[in-house]
């Protein structure tokens, strides 16, 4: 407990000069951060955009069509092996 008492006998004042001085060092921190920030979100902006230009495309479409058949037809394939499975060992 003393050697706390003798620490607060030897803290410095923060008077307004050092209290600008933080501040201004601060706000220069936040700042960069602040840029790095709005950097990334316009590269955001250019993947959304550029996936939105990707999304109407027919192509696109065409393929999805095909992967959504082809997944249908997994099911059906799949369900007439397990019917089949069943039947037999039934």
């Amino acid at each position: 407990m003393e050697a706390l008492l003798e620490k607060e006998g030897d803290v410095e004042n923060w008077n307004d000069e050092r209290m600008d001085e933080l501040s201004r060092r601060m706000d220069a921190g936040f700042k960069e951060m602040r840029d790095g920030f709005a950097t990334v979100n316009q590269e955001v902006k250019k993947v959304h955009a550029g996936l939105a230009e990707l999304a109407t495309r027919k192509e696109v479409q065409a393929v999805d069509d095909r992967i959504f058949m082809l997944i249908c037809s997994l099911f059906v394939v799949i369900g007439g092996i397990i019917g089949t499975l069943i039947v037999v060992n039934g």
